[in-house]
């Protein structure tokens, strides 16, 4: 529980941002008791994110329920659990709650009182999360997540380097791009990726995908594997807000992923 006013500015945040998504009602109806408390404990142990972007939010509203209502509240701020949740908040602040899955009342007092303050929310967060003790685990996914809050960034410089050291992509490095891009597309492009592959896991679908383009021989071939994706579930018809001379979504994809430029700004910009 808080102590002093910081700690009830962090709580006013963390609480508005978490509930504003129906975490209780998605965890119920699309994912199992056993397989949502088992990545709970990993994303506690570990700082393991599932890759899919709701079940990251429900992890967020899952921790937010625990710390402050069952059970968690005398849990050290500066421990694990704490950890996590702050990690969570970065992850996700960034994503917009489709419609379907909006906690009511509670999205709209976020939207109305705490979205306008995101880049200030943010800020304050990763400065509580930079202060606490140096992880003991193996898997710094809370540096990650402070890098990811600059989500442009994040993206020219650690995704493109991880998709041209490694030869593929995560699910989470993945869909950061379609979040940036199309984040109201995500759900439908996770289903694609997995139709389109045969895989039912994400993880195994995004890896072959992307594993096909890097590949590909030359940049006709590695569009068409974008497209792919696109001609099932256009990316482009989720963002009528695109400009006309604009880049379509698999050219941006493309470019930010394989042109070795040095302006990564060029990246994005029409031919």
């Amino acid at each position: 529980m808080p102590v002093n006013d910081n700690d009830e500015h962090e709580d006013q945040i963390l609480v508005a941002w978490a509930m504003r998504f129906d975490g209780w009602r998605y965890g119920e109806t699309r994912w199992l008791d056993h397989e949502r408390l088992a990545a709970a404990d990993r994303m506690i142990d570990k700082l393991q994110l599932p890759p899919d972007p709701l079940q990251q939010l429900t992890l967020f509203f899952m921790l937010q329920r625990h710390l402050y209502k069952w059970g968690g509240e005398q849990c050290s701020r500066h421990g694990s659990k704490w950890r996590a949740f702050r990690t969570l908040f970065l992850v996700t602040s960034g994503f917009d709650v489709d419609r379907e899955w909006r906690a009511p009342e509670l999205y709209d007092t976020w939207e109305r009182d705490y979205l306008p303050h995101r880049e200030n929310a943010i800020a304050h967060i990763a400065r509580a999360l930079q202060a606490m003790p140096p992880t003991t685990t193996e898997i710094s996914e809370d540096e990650r997540a402070l890098k990811y809050y600059n989500l442009e960034a994040f993206l020219f410089e650690d995704v493109h380097d991880c998709f041209h050291r490694q030869g593929f992509l995560n699910a989470f490095d993945f869909f950061s791009i379609v979040i940036w891009k199309a984040n109201r597309a995500k759900s439908r492009i996770a289903k694609t990726v997995r139709l389109i592959t045969g895989c039912s896991d994400l993880e195994a679908a995004v890896n072959g995908i992307t594993r096909a383009l890097h590949k590909a021989e030359n940049g006709p071939a590695r569009l068409a594997v974008l497209e792919t994706i696109s001609s099932r579930e256009s990316v482009q018809s989720a963002v009528p807000e695109q400009r006309t001379g604009e880049l379509h979504d698999g050219q941006i994809i493309l470019r930010l992923l394989l042109v070795a430029d040095q302006d990564p700004a060029a990246a994005v910009q029409p031919p």
